[in-house]
């Protein structure tokens, strides 16, 4: 069984990002875009700001400590078990031992800090779209004649 560990380390939540194009403003989605600021009093019910010429309203946004997140977690990195096939069961088949065995790796999170739901060793973003392993199983059959 193989887990690791990372402790006392934080990390940025990925959140609305712009980027000026000519005389446009591209903004890349993110969740945070549907609780933006539209119409007078919203700042009662959100933190994001609104859609507008200024572009330091999201660079502030952006830096702000809200999106700072714990990044402690316990992650399940691979589970093996083999077991040896008695020598009497196999005897009978000419064969002189043999095992059967089964391997996981890649499972995922056991535990994380952070309530955001990332996985901060694989936290996404738009422009390098992060994402975790695959979670792979393998089966093994070991004889030997």
């Amino acid at each position: 069984m193989g887990i690791t560990y990372k402790l006392g380390y934080i990390f940025q939540k990925p959140t609305i990002s712009q980027q000026a194009g000519g005389r446009n403003t591209y903004y890349e989605i993110n969740e945070d875009m549907a609780n933006r600021w539209r119409e007078a009093g919203d700042e009662a019910t959100t933190n994001v700001p609104r859609i507008g010429t200024d572009a330091n309203s999201f660079v502030r946004y952006r830096g702000a400590d809200i999106h700072i997140q714990k990044g402690d977690h316990i992650r399940l990195r691979e589970v093996s078990l083999t077991y040896n096939i008695p020598a009497k069961w196999l005897n009978k088949l000419l064969i002189n031992s043999g095992s059967i065995g089964f391997s996981a790796n890649n499972l995922g999170l056991i535990w994380k800090k952070n309530n955001a739901g990332i996985d901060p060793d694989f936290i996404p973003n738009s422009r390098s779209l992060t994402m975790s392993p695959t979670p792979s199983y393998n089966f093994s059959l070991n004889l030997n004649f």
